[in-house]
Protein backbone atom coordinates (compact mmCIF):
# COMPACT_ATOMS: atom_id res chain seq x y z
CA UNK A 1 0.00 0.00 0.00
CA UNK A 2 1.43 3.36 -0.99
CA UNK A 3 1.48 6.05 1.71
CA UNK A 4 0.00 8.90 1.32
CA UNK A 5 2.70 11.30 2.62
CA UNK A 6 4.80 10.09 -0.23
CA UNK A 7 7.49 12.73 -1.63
CA UNK A 8 9.85 13.01 -4.62
CA UNK A 9 12.45 15.11 -4.96
CA UNK A 10 12.95 17.61 -8.30
CA UNK A 11 16.30 16.58 -9.50
CA UNK A 12 17.79 18.60 -12.48
CA UNK A 13 21.49 17.97 -13.80
CA UNK A 14 23.10 20.09 -16.55
CA UNK A 15 26.57 20.25 -17.91
CA UNK A 16 28.01 23.77 -19.20
CA UNK A 17 31.00 23.74 -21.51
CA UNK A 18 31.71 26.92 -23.44
CA UNK A 19 28.65 29.16 -22.72
CA UNK A 20 26.62 26.33 -23.85
CA UNK A 21 24.10 23.79 -21.79
CA UNK A 22 23.50 20.42 -22.29
CA UNK A 23 20.96 18.37 -19.83
CA UNK A 24 22.44 15.06 -18.54
CA UNK A 25 20.18 12.15 -17.88
CA UNK A 26 22.68 10.26 -15.43
CA UNK A 27 25.76 10.98 -13.95
CA UNK A 28 28.88 9.78 -11.92
CA UNK A 29 32.73 10.35 -10.79
CA UNK A 30 33.70 8.68 -14.17
CA UNK A 31 30.64 8.79 -16.79
CA UNK A 32 27.68 11.51 -17.67
CA UNK A 33 24.82 9.74 -19.72
CA UNK A 34 23.12 12.17 -22.08
CA UNK A 35 19.38 11.86 -23.57
CA UNK A 36 20.85 12.68 -27.11
CA UNK A 37 23.98 12.40 -28.50
CA UNK A 38 26.98 15.22 -28.10
CA UNK A 39 29.79 15.86 -29.29
CA UNK A 40 32.10 17.96 -26.93
CA UNK A 41 35.46 19.04 -26.79
CA UNK A 42 38.08 18.05 -25.10
CA UNK A 43 38.09 20.93 -22.19
CA UNK A 44 36.71 22.09 -18.63
CA UNK A 45 33.46 21.71 -17.82
CA UNK A 46 30.76 22.30 -14.99
CA UNK A 47 28.36 19.58 -13.65
CA UNK A 48 25.26 21.74 -11.78
CA UNK A 49 23.43 19.00 -9.88
CA UNK A 50 20.08 20.82 -8.74
CA UNK A 51 17.36 18.87 -6.01
CA UNK A 52 14.48 20.93 -4.96
CA UNK A 53 15.97 24.31 -5.83
CA UNK A 54 19.26 23.36 -3.89
CA UNK A 55 22.49 23.56 -6.48
CA UNK A 56 25.67 22.27 -6.42
CA UNK A 57 28.80 22.63 -8.73
CA UNK A 58 31.53 20.65 -9.43
CA UNK A 59 34.21 21.65 -12.37
CA UNK A 60 35.59 18.64 -14.38
CA UNK A 61 37.72 17.94 -17.46
CA UNK A 62 36.19 16.32 -20.59
CA UNK A 63 38.00 13.85 -23.04
CA UNK A 64 37.67 15.09 -26.68
CA UNK A 65 34.49 13.41 -28.42
CA UNK A 66 35.20 11.78 -31.62
CA UNK A 67 31.61 10.81 -32.45
CA UNK A 68 28.73 12.20 -30.97
CA UNK A 69 27.41 10.00 -28.10
CA UNK A 70 24.98 9.55 -25.69
CA UNK A 71 27.64 8.48 -22.80
CA UNK A 72 31.10 10.56 -22.20
CA UNK A 73 33.43 8.35 -20.36
CA UNK A 74 36.55 9.30 -18.97
CA UNK A 75 35.93 12.54 -17.14
CA UNK A 76 37.98 13.89 -13.96
CA UNK A 77 38.18 16.58 -12.09
CA UNK A 78 40.53 20.00 -13.61
CA UNK A 79 44.17 19.70 -12.85
CA UNK A 80 45.57 22.99 -10.84
CA UNK A 81 47.38 25.12 -12.81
Amino acid sequence: MASAMGYSATVEIELFVNGQRFPVAQCSRDFLIFDEPVMLPGTEAELVLTIDGHARCWKMALPESAIPSTKIQGIMEPKNS
